[in-house]
């Protein structure tokens, strides 16, 4: 009885497994042999696109540059707008002059100052200046 019903088991078992690769090679037979691939071919136009992409994800800028200005002054104008494309030497930005015009004549003063002891210093020596 034992041996009778370990036989049937293992029948069972192998016309279980030849079913299943039957029905395996036959749904990849059918998914591969498949009819010639329809390709549409146009010429191609000058013109308008006029279809739109949606995808998702992020853009990034391949070259990026840092604006670092001498002075920590505050940019009073802005002469371009995000996304355009600017070239070498044009005028981005002004920052504020006022503290730097200041500092340059403080600057101008204090240069005058010191030529005018120079000339003081050199006439108490004997040397005649021009």
């Amino acid at each position: 009885m034992n041996k009778l019903l370990i036989l049937s088991a293992a029948v069972l078992t192998l016309c279980a497994c030849s079913d299943e690769k039957e029905k395996e090679e036959g749904n990849v037979s059918q998914i591969l042999a498949s009819d010639e691939p329809v390709v549409d071919v146009k010429v191609l136009k000058r013109g308008d696109f006029a279809y739109e992409t949606i995808s998702n994800g992020k853009i990034e800028a391949s070259k990026k540059a840092n604006m670092n200005f001498s002075s920590s002054e505050p940019v009073t104008e802005i002469f371009v707008v995000n996304g355009q494309k600017v070239s070498r030497g044009q005028k981005i930005a002004t920052i504020d002059k006022y503290k730097l015009q200041s500092q340059l004549s403080s600057s101008k003063s204090s240069l005058d100052k010191a030529f005018l002891a120079l000339q003081d210093a050199l006439i108490s020596r004997g040397y005649y200046i021009k």
